[in-house]
């Protein structure tokens, strides 16, 4: 942060891991939604809670991450609200792309 994000992702998005504690609390508020990604991690709890605050954040334009997607459903009330979905590339392709489909189609019947 003292660098100076622009500068240590040479002006690329910086995809940034908060707890579900620091999205909660004003901790994004000290990102500009302009150059950064928060990605809401595989271990958040409260999920109620985050997906109202997503949903609030988003309204001041900041951009959101489901990181380590595992198809699990307790991430339902966050998937229309994130921009980017990130997924771990089983050994075995068709695993993980039927569950791309699968996602898809969740994504799709909340719309």
């Amino acid at each position: 942060m003292l660098v100076g994000l622009d500068r240590l992702t040479a002006h690329h998005l910086a995809f940034i891991n908060l707890s579900s504690e620091t999205i909660l609390d004003n901790f994004p508020k000290l990102l500009l939604p302009e150059n950064s990604v928060i990605e809401i991690v595989e271990r958040t709890g409260n999920i109620p809670a985050v997906a109202e605050r997503v949903q609030e954040l988003k309204k001041e334009g900041y951009v959101f991450a489901l990181d380590d997607y595992d198809d699990d459903p307790k991430w339902e009330p966050l998937l229309a609200h994130v921009d980017y979905i990130k997924i771990e590339i089983d050994d075995a392709v068709i695993k993980t792309n039927m569950r791309i489909k699968k996602l898809n189609v969740q994504i799709h019947m909340q719309k």
